[in-house]
């Protein structure tokens, strides 16, 4: 079990202003303060961690659209 889990962390990419970016794929995680919604640019599938979020409002994905909308919180 061990031995998945390291190969599954290798395959991440921590970039310079600390998003995380798994291997192969365009979505990245993302985290902050406040909505993603109108500020964070990512591609579908991405996901931001809401640090001072509540009930359905610290996890957002982003499901639509190529800019900085589309992000849904869950």
């Amino acid at each position: 079990m061990l031995d998945r889990i390291f190969k599954a962390l290798v395959k991440l990419i921590i970039k310079p202003n600390g998003v995380i970016a798994p291997q192969g794929t365009n979505a990245h995680i993302y985290s902050g303060y406040g909505t993603p919604e109108g500020l964070i640019t990512a591609q579908i599938g991405s996901i931001y961690l809401r640090t001072d979020g509540g009930v359905l409002t610290s996890f957002y994905v982003k499901e639509s659209g190529d800019g900085n909308t589309g992000w849904v919180a869950k």
